[in-house]
């Protein structure tokens, strides 16, 4: 039982050893932070908040619940002055799955980009882009 014991213990060890020479890569916890994609993670998180408040108030799947909460309609913009629904409508998805494939590409391609321009200048990009990929999208919705 002693030996069972002790074979367990040398097994968590070397999984710990295993999971600090892999995961950590012989970086201590500053540099780890340093090197999360925290923006990104921001965005993401913020995008899933927003989704599920949503969703406990109403469907999001619903085009005029959706457009009492601020999605982008180039009328309301254009002719409204409904200027805010540039920034809000990049938090808005349209179901679950929309929401899935958005989050899934904003990760995939910020963790890489926070990485190579910085967190300061990431965050810069994304919100200067939150409205011209909102409008974008508009345009080619009113093209079809």
């Amino acid at each position: 039982m002693k030996r069972g014991l002790w074979q367990k213990a040398e097994v968590n060890r070397s999984a710990s050893v295993f999971l600090k020479r892999e995961l950590w890569k012989g970086k201590n916890i500053r540099q780890y932070r340093k090197d999360l994609p925290v923006v990104t993670i921001l965005l993401v998180a913020a995008a899933f908040f927003i989704f599920v408040m949503l969703e406990r108030i109403g469907s999001t799947n619903d085009i005029s619940f959706m457009y009492e909460h601020g999605a982008l309609y180039a009328p309301a913009v254009l002719e409204g002055k409904e200027y805010y629904r540039l920034i809000t409508a990049a938090f808005l998805h349209f179901g679950a799955a929309h929401l899935m494939n958005n989050m899934l590409g904003l990760y995939l391609i910020g963790e890489r980009l926070e990485r190579m321009v910085g967190k300061i200048r990431y965050l810069l990009i994304s919100s200067m882009n939150l409205s011209k990929i909102s409008a974008g999208s508009q345009m080619s919705d009113n093209q079809k």
